[in-house]
């Protein structure tokens, strides 16, 4: 149930996202229904909405800076830009109009130009993809993700995939504006539509898409790196948007295959085609 519920918020931010409304689309109580989202995430239906068009709104601002306030309000599902501004002074003690280049949203200090990773960087056309996924609250690197990873692993056994099944690892939240104990990061495997997906694992499906992509084949903390400089770099000087989908990581080689330690992955930012 709180996964539909998020995934419902991220789909269409413009939406009516009320606890009330979002209590009627899983058919359970306001009453029960802000108890169970809030024991299950840590923080209560309308923390999460709130959070969820906030990060969205720092993602369009470092990705295209000239875009006007009023727009990115709009689109995230904000009245205006005023009530984007006392949102976002709330939330990172300052004003959209207040951040710097080179600082990061949450005032932690200047930071290092992310490395030039043009020459690893390609634009691509993404198919639609079903998953089955499995959810894991952390960071790589901050926590152990392999329990839940190892989930996923067993599972895709247990459904005859064999060997060669794909890996994609999605990621909603932004590692800037989110605090650490609430991101959640998902692994899932690309399934064909009549394989069944059951509890504890859920179904995702990723639209075609045309993406920005950086190849990564090194330590996990690459994909970093590649993340500062698509956000920080590549967006702006193209004056590009991502779209409204999660960030994504494409293994080229899964984590059971060659271990933890080294990385054969693309991190992809889909884009906005308008």
């Amino acid at each position: 149930m709180v996964a539909q519920v998020a995934e419902l918020v991220r789909r269409d931010l413009t939406a009516d996202l009320s606890t009330a409304a979002l209590s009627e689309s899983v058919h359970v109580s306001a009453f029960h229904f802000h108890r169970i989202f809030a024991a299950v995430t840590g923080e209560t239906p309308a923390a999460f909405v709130r959070r969820a068009r906030l990060e969205r709104a720092a993602k369009v601002m470092a990705a295209a800076p000239d875009r006007r306030l009023t727009d990115i309000a709009f689109d995230v599902g904000l009245s205006s830009p005023s009530e984007l501004s006392r949102s976002f002074r709330r939330a990172h003690g300052m004003a959209p109009s207040d951040l710097e280049p080179g600082r990061r949203w949450a005032g932690e200090g200047a930071i290092p130009e992310p490395p030039d990773l043009s020459g690893l960087t390609e634009v691509v056309s993404l198919t639609a993809r079903r998953l089955a996924v499995v959810r894991a609250r952390g960071v790589i690197g901050l926590h152990d993700l392999s329990e839940p990873y190892r989930r996923l692993v067993d599972w895709c056994g247990e459904a005859g995939l064999g060997d060669a099944w794909q890996l994609i690892g999605a990621c909603w939240d932004d590692h800037e504006t989110t605090p650490l104990d609430r991101i959640h990061y998902e692994f899932g495997a690309v399934v064909d539509h009549d394989v069944p997906i059951e509890a504890p694992l859920v179904e995702r499906r990723l639209p075609a898409a045309t993406a920005v992509v950086v190849r990564c084949d090194g330590p996990p903390a690459d994909a970093a790196d590649a993340w500062e400089f698509l956000y920080r770099t590549w967006l702006p000087s193209r004056g590009r948007v991502p779209a409204h989908l999660p960030s994504l990581k494409l293994f080229r080689e899964r984590p059971d295959q060659i271990g933890w330690e080294r990385w054969h992955v693309d991190c992809a930012i889909a884009l906005d085609p308008s």
